[in-house]
């Protein structure tokens, strides 16, 4: 680049009164030193003839650079130019005529708009020009050449590798991303450079910390341990390169366990503060300081003893209901009085499931199972006679020999009844324990009959039950 003195001096002045200029004059002298580069031009007749086509105005190895950027055809044939030099600088040069010179050497390589080349007619050995785009469609035309004419076109090696690139025309390795080239001569002489435009891609790693419970999977694979793991994926990243993961993997185990339980009627359990009162399994489940499950589990058994007092004629039978069958039952008899407003209790009995009591009276049973599960039975008020049968029936009625007479016994008392004929005198008695009785009078001759049934004069015990008396009239046909 060249300057004027007078454009120095512009500067200088600019300088020197920056602060008293204005923006007018600033961009003045821009403008004059932006118009003021030039284009070596070393061949005369090069520049003479860019004198003829009006580009230049005198022969001083330059050009003003501004004069030719726009330059679209170039006609300079036959015209004894040995050196294109400053060709490089017709930027927009699209159509370029330089046959019939003596051209022996022609580098177009930055006139990235040319399409059309006529260079026949020169004694050329190397023509140098860009990558194949756009100009591989467009026509070059050099005519005859001697065999050793080359044209260099040699466009930069793009390369992406992963880590490293070995580079075969150097026998190097490569680890770092850059511009690299090897200049030689080719086979005909010819200056020629090679260009490895190189990117290096690192791969890419990841990891992940993990905290599972009893099992984790990844990528297919079940891990019940604490692990460290690594997978590679081939290729894996956005670039093409492999990619490494790595899992740290952290397994907590949960806890499961039980516990057997045999309660007597209900069971409290505090884990879950509920009352349980069926045979089952119950689970409680919370969350251990590793934030895994804890399990656990009641397998409970409820056992219960329930107990009555059922009587046949003058024996009483301990009825017990025992929910786990394999219980042994043990019975005490227990006779129970109130005497001058005092509750008194003595016990009669002890391991029996059956008691003869002596006197009427009334009673009541504890049972133990040999879990230690109790129950106390209602009072039992027992009398071996009954006292009361409630409404009795006698049928068929009229009879020729057999009748049956049905009552109430709910306690399986000793039920005495009278045969009396009709002047009241008793013929016959029955006792019985169940709630029918049947009474043949087939020896008896016909008439009027009379069933007796009379409790009032039963005194024994220390019952005070109401006492009643039963007639029913039987004909006997």
């Amino acid at each position: 680049m060249f300057y004027s003195n007078n454009i120095l001096n512009l500067v200088k002045i600019y300088l020197d009164n920056l602060m008293r200029k204005n923006f007018l004059l600033l961009f003045i002298i821009i403008t004059t030193i932006c118009f003021s580069q030039k284009t070596y031009i070393p061949d005369d007749n090069f520049e003479q003839k860019l004198i003829t086509l009006g580009y230049d105005n005198v022969l001083d190895d330059s050009i003003v650079t501004a004069n030719i950027i726009n330059v679209v055809d170039l006609w300079v044939a036959g015209s004894s130019i040995s050196d294109l030099t400053g060709i490089q600088d017709f930027t927009s040069l699209e159509r370029l005529f330089c046959y019939n010179n003596n051209l022996s050497e022609l580098d177009l390589s930055n006139n990235l708009s040319l399409i059309l080349l006529f260079a026949h007619g020169n004694p050329l050995t190397c023509i140098e020009v860009w990558d194949t785009t756009p100009f591989q469609n467009g026509t070059i035309n050099i005519g005859p050449t001697p065999g050793n004419f080359y044209i260099n076109n040699n466009s930069p090696i793009t390369v992406t590798s992963c880590e490293s690139y070995y580079w075969l025309l150097t026998d190097s390795v490569y680890h770092h991303s850059g511009i690299y080239t090897i200049d030689f001569s080719n086979s005909v002489g010819c200056d020629s450079t090679i260009t490895l435009d190189l990117t290096i891609v690192n791969p890419t790693s990841g990891y992940t910390n993990i905290t599972s419970c009893d099992s984790y999977t990844w990528e297919g694979q079940t891990i019940t341990q604490s692990d460290t793991l690594i997978h590679t994926y081939p290729g894996g990243n956005s670039q093409g390169c492999d990619s490494t993961h790595t899992l740290i993997v952290t397994i907590n185990n949960s806890s499961d366990s039980s516990t057997s339980v045999t309660a007597c009627d209900s069971y409290w359990w505090e884990l879950t503060d509920s009352t349980y009162i069926s045979s089952g399994i119950y689970s409680f489940i919370s969350t251990k300081i590793n934030g895994c499950d804890s399990i656990i589990h009641l397998d409970l058994t409820i056992q219960s003893v329930k107990s009555s007092i059922t009587q046949f004629g003058d024996s009483l039978l301990a009825v017990i209901d025992i929910g786990s069958q394999t219980a042994l039952q043990r019975t005490k008899w227990y006779n129970i009085q109130t005497i001058n407003d005092t509750v008194r209790i003595w016990l009669m009995q002890d391991s029996s499931e059956t008691f003869s009591p002596r006197f009427d009276c009334s009673y009541f049973i504890v049972v133990e199972d040999d879990l230690g599960c109790k129950d106390t039975s209602l009072t039992y008020y027992y009398s071996s006679l009954a006292s009361r049968i409630g409404d009795m029936t006698a049928y068929p009625n009229p009879t020729e020999d057999l009748v049956t007479l049905e009552f109430v016994n709910d306690k399986n008392q000793f039920v005495i009844i009278d045969l009396i004929d009709n002047n009241g005198i008793v013929l016959e008695k029955f006792k019985t324990t169940y709630n029918k009785l049947d009474i043949n009078l087939n020896r008896y001759p016909p008439g009027v009959y009379y069933i007796y049934f009379d409790s009032t004069k039963n005194t024994e015990g220390c019952l005070n039950e109401p006492k009643e008396k039963k007639l029913t009239k039987i004909i006997l046909n």
